[in-house]
């Protein structure tokens, strides 16, 4: 006997969970009852139409159920393991329907590879992790060359903004900074996004609104996400706005 019933008990997730495992330790609501050396299934009848599948895997008691609960192990799963702990030969020794089989593959290649991953020689082992790491360089890259085009992207509108002036912006449409604050989240600068959102609040909002803007602008955006990158973006921000010193990229 692989456990025993105060053991299958031992594993439910509250004192509720184990009165209703308890309920269904009989054969009458069972279906399809069946083992092997690997696993025990059934198909307990619910409320609805369609029975649940039940599943358990006898070398780790791992459960699983086509129920919608989300305590686990279930109570079909506490009540299938119950059954079987009082009286094994109440389910009977059998083949594995299809749904228990594909279960049971899927475990075993999971486990193959583990125990594959845990048996690697040092020199394979850190090929393996060599490759790891050339593919976390790899994806790296990727996302800085995302955000710097982005960026640069961001540098080209906020020369736009300059040239048409600060009074223009507060007769432009919230998608005048929805669009571009969405531009810098696609582009994985979700700081400078949420910064954009927020000044896009501004316009109107107080008669100092302007230097308020050019506040944020400026500093703001210096502490964003990789806003040290904007460089060329801030330059028209010179000694006017930052007493007398040239902003440094």
């Amino acid at each position: 006997m692989p456990f025993t019933s105060e053991q299958a008990l031992a594993l439910a997730p509250d004192s509720a969970s184990a009165a209703a495992g308890r309920k269904l330790a009989n054969t009458r609501q069972w279906k399809l009852l069946g083992r092997n050396p690997d696993a025990l299934w059934g198909e307990c009848q619910g409320s609805g139409k369609d029975p649940y599948k039940v599943e358990v895997d006898l070398a780790t008691l791992s459960v699983k159920c086509s129920c919608p609960s989300r305590k686990f192990p279930c109570k079909h799963g506490l009540g299938l393991m119950l059954i079987f702990a009082a009286k094994a030969s109440d389910v009977a020794e059998a083949e594995p329907p299809s749904w228990v089989a594909d279960w049971l593959d899927k475990r075993h290649a999971h486990e193959e590879k583990h125990t594959a991953e845990t048996t690697l020689s040092p020199e394979e082992a850190a090929a393996k992790e060599q490759a790891r790491e050339k593919e976390k360089a790899k994806r790296a890259g990727k996302r800085e060359k995302l955000v710097a085009d982005g960026i640069d992207g961001l540098n080209l509108w906020l020369d736009d903004l300059m040239r048409n002036g600060l009074a223009a912006v507060e007769t432009q449409p919230e998608s005048f900074w929805e669009v571009q604050a969405a531009r810098m989240t696609d582009a994985q600068a979700p700081g400078i996004a949420g910064r954009l959102r927020t000044m896009a609040t501004l316009p109107g909002s107080t008669p100092d609104w302007p230097d308020r803007l050019l506040g944020d602008l400026g500093l703001g955006f210096v502490d964003a996400d990789f806003g040290w990158r904007l460089g060329s973006g801030l330059r028209w921000l010179g000694a006017d706005h930052y007493g007398g010193q040239k902003t440094k990229a």
